[in-house]
């Protein structure tokens, strides 16, 4: 089962867009369910727990002044079901896009529109996560 949770969230800034933290963590929710694909089964016998601590898609504007992607900053724990023991973490995770952005001006004439920002943030959150889990990634990039 994926949780995610924004209780924790600290900084909050989607660019404007209408979405509040509760469907932002269903839609990160809904990504990272889908990136697990196969290996998510209703009789697993593990949690992931993503508790979001900071949500920044940083706009034109600020990626003429401080350059770099978007990002989602997260606590992630894996916790066994049958006795919640955490098996993995908490460990701090961060996930970005998968696109090079730069800085400057070329930077801010180059920034995706808001909605495709948010949605190529959360992708880029759900496969890194899952590198992570299953691929040998790193956990802090």
């Amino acid at each position: 089962n994926v949780f995610v949770t924004t209780s924790e969230t600290g900084q909050y800034s989607v660019r404007g867009l209408p979405i509040p933290q509760d469907r932002f963590a269903r839609d990160l929710k809904s990504e990272v369910e889908r990136k697990l694909g196969s290996r998510r089964r209703a009789d697993g016998n593990a949690d992931l727990i993503i508790s979001v601590t900071r949500v920044l898609l940083k706009s034109p504007e600020l990626s003429l002044i401080a350059g770099g992607k978007s990002f989602i900053d997260a606590n992630v724990t894996v916790r066994r079901v049958s006795d919640n023991t955490a098996i993995s973490g908490p460990t701090v995770f961060s996930g970005l896009p998968e696109e090079t952005r730069m800085g400057g001006i070329v930077g801010a004439m180059t920034a995706p529109k808001a909605l495709d920002d948010y949605n190529e943030t959360i992708e880029g959150f759900a496969e890194m996560l899952y590198e992570a889990l299953f691929e040998g990634g790193t956990t802090t990039y």
